[in-house]
């Protein structure tokens, strides 16, 4: 197994207040799998991908 995320969770804060995006979120990647995050242009995919499971602050 490569990566393996559990209980993953994410909060949007806005003016109107906070919306729930990801709750209890798990899933696994393992060697030789193809994974593919998908949404509209603009929503954080690759954003959101680098800040919960590549540790990277961008």
């Amino acid at each position: 197994m490569i990566i393996k995320a559990e209980n993953l969770q994410h909060i949007y804060k806005t003016a109107a207040g906070e919306k729930l995006a990801l709750d209890n979120l798990n899933f696994s990647i393992n060697i030789g799998e193809f994974v593919a995050i998908i949404g509209t242009n603009g929503s954080g995919n690759t954003r959101r991908l680098c800040k919960r499971c590549l540790g990277n602050s961008g």
